[in-house]
């Protein structure tokens, strides 16, 4: 009421209401036009719920001022309404533009994944160093698989993955990495072909790719991403939504407390059949995990898992 009370407030009071229309379209107009860059959009996304939040309150202020020129309570709230709806109008392209990159990173996945032939994917840390032992025997397996004609997938990231991916650069064969952005990880690493490296925004995108074109997963020590890939890919076996594939743990000292928790809980309390156990297998060496790999592929056939 006081600011509609002569003419020069009154203009002060609206251009502060289409401030607040250009500060909340405006930044959603940023992130379709960025085609929601992958460094940026937690940025863009921030900036635009700030400015949503003032044009909610503008959309108030509008309400008041109207009221205060004598407008009808439903034609004040009719105006406010169409503001706002304005205001969150970037939100709604937002989502939509959301689910076309969805779509994109599937669509770029398996035309990528699909010609390279079969792959085996390799998890582990992204914070082993390379003087750890198990980053080097990682390398001395992957440059051995690229050998026998497989390709190498990983994360893309540092630590057991630089180390699968520097295997199989070395070895001359395929290297695959399906990257996204982690706080733990500092950059993708360099022993990824150029052509076969995949962005990713999303985790489930990436995960379908590491399951649907891989032989067999090879599993290195590793914390609780390691943990959900192994898990994941049991149960998408057990369930028979994947058809079955070898999962083989290296470092019998890392994994022997899991394994025993899974023999000694999960069975005897009876929430998985003993013969699910059977779908790991534990190495230590180079040949012990060539072993099972050469077994398994000598009685089935390569495929895409679903």
């Amino acid at each position: 009421s006081f600011f509609a009370s002569n003419a020069l407030n009154a203009s002060i009071c609206w251009s502060l209401v289409g401030a607040g229309l250009a500060g909340t379209y405006m930044p959603g107009l940023q992130i379709l036009n960025s085609r929601l860059n992958r460094i940026s959009r937690e940025k863009y996304v921030a900036v635009y719920t700030s400015f949503f939040g003032l044009g909610v309150a503008f959309s108030f202020s509008l309400f008041g001022i109207l009221k205060s020129y004598q407008i009808s309570w439903e034609h004040a709230f009719m105006f406010a309404s169409i503001i706002l709806f304005i205001c969150a109008f970037p939100l709604l392209l937002f989502s939509g533009h959301e689910i076309e990159e969805i779509n994109k990173n599937d669509v770029e996945g398996y035309e990528k994944l699909s010609a390279i032939g079969p792959c085996i994917s390799i998890f582990g840390s992204a914070r082993t160093k390379p003087d750890n032992k198990y980053y080097k025997l990682t390398e001395e397996i992957s440059k051995e698989i690229v050998s026998r004609g497989y390709g190498i997938i990983t994360g893309g990231g540092p630590g057991i993955m630089e180390a699968a991916n520097k295997g199989a650069n070395k070895g001359k064969g395929s290297s695959v990495g399906l990257c996204i952005d982690l706080p733990f990880e500092e950059s993708n690493n360099k022993f990824i072909d150029n052509d076969k490296k995949l962005i990713f925004d999303y985790f489930f995108v990436r995960k379908v790719m590491f399951v649907k074109y891989a032989q067999g997963f090879v599993v290195m020590p590793g914390g609780f991403g390691t943990l959900d890939e192994i898990f994941e890919a049991l149960t998408l076996i057990q369930t028979r939504k994947s058809e079955k594939f070898p999962i083989i743990l290296v470092g019998s000292e890392f994994w022997e407390g899991i394994i025993d928790w899974l023999r000694n809980t999960l069975i005897l309390e009876k929430n998985i059949n003993k013969e699910d156990l059977d779908l790991l297998k534990i190495a230590d060496t180079k040949d012990e995990v060539m072993n099972i790999l050469e077994e398994f592929h000598n009685n089935y056939e390569f495929s895409p898992n679903f």
